[in-house]
């Protein structure tokens, strides 16, 4: 079993760092998609490096030795991401895999792992973990984290 983790307000809040509002305070993924990522952060990639990390990431620090990050996040901003992990991540392993859009991520999955992210539009949630935010409360999975607690029981084997 792998655990894939997604980057951007599931490990890293770009929330709290683009508007001081965090990931729970936004209502619409669309927002996020457009005002955020297209508005604030493509003019100021520096808040992929300066991103808190959230609860999922105290988690993944706390219980694995190795991470994967499945991200869709555009591969010219890799050199800021790779200083928030130096910043952020204890894990002695880390890598990172691009995919062209969050909606493909699934197809790296294989029997038996699970993704941890917070996408609200994946075709099939039987492998993802959400992370809750607002803008995700509609789908319907197996797994869904909403603190520390409820990590710590899927990476240690409880649930």
């Amino acid at each position: 079993m792998t655990y894939y983790f997604d980057l951007d307000e599931t490990t890293r809040s770009i929330c709290m760092a683009a508007t001081g509002k965090s990931g729970d305070d936004i209502e619409e993924y669309e927002y996020l998609d457009e005002y955020i990522y297209k508005r604030i952060v493509e003019h100021n990639p520096e808040i992929y490096a300066n991103a808190p990390p959230t609860y999922v990431c105290e988690a993944i620090n706390d219980f694995l030795n190795r991470v994967v990050f499945l991200t869709a996040q555009k591969v010219e901003y890799q050199p800021y991401t790779i200083s928030w992990i130096e910043k952020n991540m204890t894990v002695p392993k880390t890598s990172i895999q691009h995919v062209p859009l969050a909606k493909h991520k699934l197809k790296h999955l294989k029997p038996g792992d699970l993704l941890f992210d917070d996408y609200p539009y994946f075709d099939s949630y039987d492998q993802v973990v959400v992370v809750d935010r607002p803008w995700n409360r509609h789908v319907k999975s197996k797994y869904r984290v909403c603190n520390y607690d409820d990590v710590a029981k899927i990476l240690a084997g409880e649930v």
